[in-house]
């Protein structure tokens, strides 16, 4: 399995709340291909090839043309991903009748991608022909007291019922998605990543 360990220090308000032990490696189950239509309106100037989007707080937001079918292509992914661990029985609508999954996908460039991206050996990219920046991670997250009990988890007794690698192993390395804009059809290959969390 590709990836690397990595461990954190965690403070509160200056003072010492634990550390959280990450892995990151890139889904090993075969590249899928997918199609899509764009999931939010947007408009199109021809003239110099961007959109304008309107953001959940009502702000307009420009970006090139580009730029916006990737995102539309990592949100495809994201949603393709999701159900295929769901039937899989990887990922769970319900635990212990509330409305947590046991594991994750999120799309987040901060946390993940720009820190471990510093790591050139986290990931093992020779099989990916993509340079998208962000990408879809599966999360699987476990936090212990400071006696090593579970206490949250993602799964049943608050544990994950399924290890990581066993997340890796189902998620695909990739999509190839085909995003259908009434302007033109775009595809990007998206890699899927899987982090694990241990939080102690």
């Amino acid at each position: 399995m590709a990836g690397i360990p990595e461990t954190v220090s965690v403070e509160v308000d200056g003072e010492d709340a634990g550390t959280t032990e990450r892995a990151l490696a890139l889904g090993e189950a075969p590249p899928v291909s997918i199609e899509a239509a764009p999931d939010q309106e947007y408009e199109h100037s021809g003239d110099d090839n961007r959109v304008s989007i309107e953001t959940e707080t009502g702000e307009t937001k420009e970006m090139a043309f580009d730029e916006w079918s990737t995102r539309q292509a990592t949100s495809a992914t994201i949603d393709h991903v999701q159900t295929l661990l769901e039937e899989e029985g990887i990922v769970k609508a319900t635990v212990d009748g509330a409305e947590e999954r046991e594991t994750a996908i999120d799309v987040e460039p901060d946390a993940v991608t720009d820190g471990f991206f510093d790591h050139e050996e986290a990931v093992d990219w020779t099989e990916s022909e993509s340079e998208v920046a962000v990408t879809p991670v599966v999360r699987h997250t476990t936090m212990y007291s400071n006696e090593g009990e579970i206490e949250y988890g993602s799964g049943e007794n608050w544990g994950p019922q399924v290890d990581f690698e066993t997340v890796v192993e189902s998620t695909p390395q990739s999509a190839e998605v085909t995003v259908t804009f009434p302007e033109r059809d775009d595809t990007s290959v998206v890699p899927v990543l899987c982090l694990q969390e241990e939080i102690y």
